[in-house]
């Protein structure tokens, strides 16, 4: 399991994360990534994805997933998991290197960056603009249009779990609605699971508990059932 965080202005520690816990229980290995444009580097590698978001910093992504590919503990099969931009990562990594994943989990991740600063809220778009610029400068679009893995959803081989809270503001339900148009239009294999109460990210314990299992529940039939059959 290849695992992207949110942000992107953020970085992975050695904390509890329980669904990290219930992957390895599972019998797989989980590689967290702090891709560029992560804190705790320095300036410099946070500021490196300006401009580059769903491109450069998907390219990291995917190199540690061959870096793990290539390790003796590993035979090859990855997933890639991820919740808010670490969705969007899930989204940008299976349409950039769709032959490399065997199993997709986008948590209320973006599809659509421009509709995203157009429809979510206040402080998301404040994020987009300082990173990226504005959708409309002619300057920032063709960025905008690269780091929208909407546009490439033909290529998406791997089958797609998304999961996403209806009242959600930060990146509206608007981003999970178009890109599954675009999957279900290409005749692409996908499962959406709507939460009605829920904003960004999961506030009850057993909406907590059921997107885990349906997490888990997706792996073993589309990663370890695989490792059974060959």
């Amino acid at each position: 399991m290849i695992h992207s965080h949110g942000g992107p202005t953020h970085q992975s520690f050695r904390d509890w994360f329980p669904f990290r816990q219930l992957v390895i229980e599972a019998g797989m290995a989980f590689l967290s990534v702090d891709f560029r444009g992560s804190t705790g580097y320095g300036r410099e590698f946070r500021w490196a994805n300006r401009g580059e978001w769903g491109h450069a910093d998907a390219l990291d992504v995917i190199d540690a997933a061959n870096w793990a590919a290539a390790q003796p503990w590993c035979d090859g099969r990855l997933a890639h998991y991820g919740a808010s931009y670490g969705g969007y990562m899930t989204l940008c990594v299976l349409t950039e290197a769709p032959g490399l994943w065997r199993a997709g989990l986008d948590l209320y991740g973006d599809s659509e960056i421009a509709e995203s600063y157009r429809h979510g809220d206040r402080p998301g778009r404040i994020d987009l603009e300082r990173m990226m610029g504005k959708p409309d400068d002619p300057e920032s679009a063709p960025a905008f249009r690269r780091g929208s893995p909407l546009y490439r959803a033909e290529r998406i081989e791997a089958p797609l779990l998304i999961l996403h809270g209806r009242k959600d503001k930060r990146v509206t339900p608007l981003m999970t609605e178009k890109i599954v148009e675009a999957l279900e239009i290409e005749g692409k294999h996908y499962q959406v699971h709507w939460y009605d109460e829920e904003q960004h990210g999961w506030k009850k314990r057993e909406n907590r508990r059921d997107a885990w299992k349906r997490c888990l529940d997706f792996l073993r039939r589309h990663l370890l059932e695989q490792v059974d059959e060959d």
